[in-house]
């Protein structure tokens, strides 16, 4: 081989090799809080999938409280307007939080609080309900956790 071939293979190697280490360094899952909490969350009724999916990021500033989110991924042949009064009667009767109102139309998400918890529901990406070309079921939906 010739050494100009060779060089740039060990630099993209050093490369590689540092960018495993600060990651594996660096990122952070939910904490054991988050993750209960996720766990506590009912089960939709008449969902057909529920899923509870930790992230696992980098955290860029490390002296910072870096709080990685859980999220609850599940599906049903609910529209969103029966998923958010469910949650919301739901989660207000356990505690939970929400300065959430109706006015006009359903809000595209609800946020939820409880001590130092939140949980954000929302459709998932790419289901709009308000658009003429709307999803057909199953509709697949989101809830974010993160506890300090």
């Amino acid at each position: 081989m010739r050494r100009g071939f060779v060089l740039p293979i060990i630099i993209l190697l050093f490369v590689v090799g540092v960018t495993y280490f600060i990651y594996a360094k660096y990122s952070k899952s939910p904490n054991e809080k988050t993750m209960q909490t996720a766990s506590t969350i009912y089960k939709y009724p008449n969902s057909t999938s529920w899923e509870i999916k930790p992230h696992h990021n980098l955290c860029v500033n490390p002296k910072d409280s870096c709080v990685q989110p859980a999220d609850i991924i599940f599906t049903t042949n609910n529209q969103w307007a029966e998923i958010y009064a469910y949650y919301k009667s739901y989660l207000i009767d356990y505690g939970w939080e929400t300065n959430s109102t109706v006015y006009t139309s359903i809000p595209t998400g609800i946020v939820f609080e409880k001590e130092d918890c939140k949980l954000f529901l929302q459709p998932a990406e790419g289901v709009n309900f308000l658009s003429d070309k709307a999803a057909k079921p199953p509709y697949k939906f989101t809830f974010s956790v993160t506890c300090q």
